[in-house]
């Protein structure tokens, strides 16, 4: 069992608040869903984490630092900034501050949304030589900062999970192999999934949510289908290929903007990308592709052009600034639709 002690205790008492029903699933960014846990289900987590990552002596420095990431991001949220800049800086301060304290306290596990991580990456922070995993999740993982991290020592453990399955579900062991984008590894002992016929993830198992206030959720089998489309291994392996709700169809052919971003992310020159698509009388949907660099319009495309089938590549390329951002580091999908949307108009 988890030692108790005071962040044991500090834990289990936000666990009880966030058992309450304000505790809301972000996956899908435009219709916010109020879900029902309890503070078993919770403290289970709390459990199998414990007894998957941490030995004695970690419990305190992964659950105060982890709180203390997590706490930056809802603040940040909560604050009236007045756009991206402001919050990396707010964030480059805060950020310096923790790592500075962390090498005073050691630190043996943290949990990062790749947001974060890439910049602290940025500000030039070293992982701590006590960190043993750095579990990421909250939104997609590139290729290209996966490998950007590992190479400047960062042990990144790249997870899977949501409100619905209380946070962490799966979490990819580095013992395992070579990394890949989406894949996030088995899920947590006493867990089962499987993919439906629509190709969305199903989960099972004690973390499950009792429901959604409006009485839905998990079947009368206690699966609970999910937005994630998603595929299983051979060896048991979850790899999420992104929200079913994302999809586009162009040229007949469904085309997620998780396939674009995932290759064009390794284009040079390209420092963030977002992929949208608009409705076209031709192709269906007209594949946007909305970066971040200093790669122009035309270096992308022939650049990108051998690397993806004809109906995926962008037939439009925005440049902005920075790209819409949940606290979380999560797309704005609808935000990028309008920006698309008035770029071309």
């Amino acid at each position: 069992m988890v030692p108790e002690n005071a962040a044991r205790r500090r834990w289990m008492a936000i666990a009880s608040e966030a058992a309450s029903p304000d505790n809301r699933s972000s996956k899908n960014t435009d219709l916010m869903k109020t879900v029902s846990h309890s503070l078993i289900a919770l403290a289970e987590t709390l459990e199998l984490r414990w007894q998957s990552y941490c030995n004695s002596g970690d419990f305190n420095q992964f659950i105060e630092f982890t709180l203390s990431l997590n706490g930056l991001t809802e603040r940040l949220g909560q604050q009236n900034l007045p756009g991206l800049a402001s919050a990396c800086e707010e964030l480059e301060h805060r950020a310096l501050a923790l790592f500075n304290d962390s090498a005073a306290h050691p630190v043996t596990h943290i949990s990062l949304v790749p947001a974060m991580l890439a910049r602290l990456l940025d500000l030039g922070s070293k992982p701590p030589a006590s960190l043993r995993a750095a579990l990421i999740g909250g939104a997609a993982l590139s290729q290209s900062l996966y490998d950007r991290a590992t190479a400047a020592g960062w042990p990144l453990y790249p997870s899977y999970g949501m409100s619905e399955t209380a946070a962490q579900f799966a979490t990819f062991d580095r013992a395992d192999g070579a990394w890949h984008e989406g894949l996030v590894g088995r899920p947590m002992p006493g867990h089962d999934i499987r993919i439906g016929a629509d190709g969305r993830l199903q989960v099972r198992g004690p973390q499950i949510m009792r429901g959604y206030l409006d009485g839905s959720g998990s079947d009368a089998d206690g699966w609970l289908t999910t937005g994630d489309l998603a595929k299983i291994d051979a060896a048991g392996r979850l790899t999420i290929l992104g929200r079913a709700d994302d999809m586009l169809i162009s040229g007949g052919r469904n085309v997620h903007p998780q396939e674009v971003e995932s290759c064009l992310a390794a284009c040079p020159g390209i420092r963030d990308v977002a992929v949208t698509g608009l409705p076209d009388p031709v192709w269906g949907d007209i594949i946007v592709a909305l970066v971040v660099g200093d790669a122009s319009p035309n270096e992308i495309t022939r650049w990108i052009t051998p690397r993806l089938p004809s109906a995926a590549l962008p037939r439009r390329i925005i440049q902005l600034a920075s790209l819409p951002r949940t606290k979380a580091g999560k797309l704005e999908r609808s935000t990028l639709r309008r920006l698309a949307h008035e770029a071309i108009a």
